[in-house]
């Protein structure tokens, strides 16, 4: 499976922390870097680069970066920035945020905490420029938010869920209202988990026979609990969010035990979500499956576990860039609290 590479632009008048920049960027296999001395050479190559994201120094000789910053987006409205630089003086911080900068890495850099802040500013920023404006999305945000505060083991597993669901729907061709029923259902998805006992939720192991038996029943109680809002914009959320756990191939999911095109389109579509969550996360009582091992699975279950249109979604979106692997930080695009 080869994933289109993210286009980044690194613009440093210092060649050596450049080269620095470009090797291990490039040494990851997901990203093209393209580097400037200086803001004009980083504003004559817009128009063959067009760059996902913008890494940029502040002290330049001939443009600084918040100048050039403020360039760049009139030109390439929407564009990410983040800063890497030397200097962390408390009013740099504030020019940079303040004029639209994504985030702000002090020299010497972690790599990989660079290269983490790149996949998530990217990933928040093809979210946003995706999400319905309605009122029903934060809503079901801040109860996503509320049951991560109780289940911290599974870090922020209702908003991944919810971003990953969104890109799948869009390849799927949702839009409008039927997108944002998405997005309410894969946020809410889980909580029926505020009905499962501490004991078994945050229990820092695998469970047994029965303390599985009653994690199992989260679906039938975000169903029940969902069930009881009336407003018309949650129309089929209770359904759906119950149905990410149901079998497309044989039925033999939970709660209902439905079968192919019983289970709801948006059901199937957070079940796609959801098991790639499971599978590039960190648990108490297992380590992340590679990338190339949860990806060769996520084809395994097609047709199988999971509706065969909705994987196809998922690898287009994959290959686009869209359905991010690294789980290692939150990713918040819909709620700002």
């Amino acid at each position: 499976m080869v994933r289109e590479k993210l286009k980044i632009m690194v613009v440093d008048d210092d060649a050596g922390v450049r080269r620095s920049i470009v090797r291990f960027l490039e040494r990851t296999g997901d990203f093209s870097v393209f580097q400037a001395r200086g803001g004009k050479e980083a504003l004559a190559s817009i128009p063959s680069v067009e760059p996902h994201l913008a890494l940029l120094d502040i002290r330049m000789p001939e443009m600084d970066g918040f100048t050039l910053m403020e360039r760049l987006k009139s030109r390439l409205p929407g564009l990410p920035v983040v800063f890497i630089t030397g200097n962390d003086d408390v009013e740099y911080y504030r020019r940079a945020f303040f004029g639209g900068a994504d985030d702000y890495v002090t020299k010497p850099f972690d790599q990989n905490r660079v290269i983490e802040i790149i996949n998530r500013v990217i990933y928040y920023n093809l979210a946003a420029q995706t999400l319905p404006n309605n009122d029903h999305i934060s809503i079901a945000a801040a109860w996503g938010k509320g049951l991560n505060f109780r289940d911290s083991t599974t870090g922020c597993h209702s908003e991944r869920v919810a971003t990953t669901s969104l890109f799948i729907g869009r390849e799927m061709g949702l839009e409008g209202q039927d997108l944002t029923r998405l997005l309410i259902a894969a946020w809410v998805h889980d909580v029926g988990k505020m009905g499962v006992s501490d004991a078994v939720l945050l229990k820092p192991g695998k469970l047994d026979k029965d303390e599985w038996k009653e994690m199992k029943t989260h679906a039938q109680k975000s169903y029940d609990i969902l069930n009881e809002i009336s407003l018309k914009e949650w129309e089929g959320i209770s359904l759906a969010a119950a149905t990410h756990h149901e079998n497309w191939g044989n039925g033999k999911g939970y709660p209902f035990g439905l079968k192919g095109d019983d289970i709801p389109r948006d059901g199937c579509i957070i079940a796609a979500a959801d098991i790639w969550d499971a599978l590039r996360s960190r648990r108490p009582y297992k380590e992340p499956m590679p990338a190339s091992g949860s990806l060769e699975l996520m084809e395994k279950l097609k047709g199988k576990n999971l509706r065969p249109d909705v994987v196809d979604a998922f690898f287009r979106a994959y290959e686009k860039g869209q359905i991010i692997a690294d789980f290692s930080t939150c990713v918040n695009p819909f709620y700002s609290g």
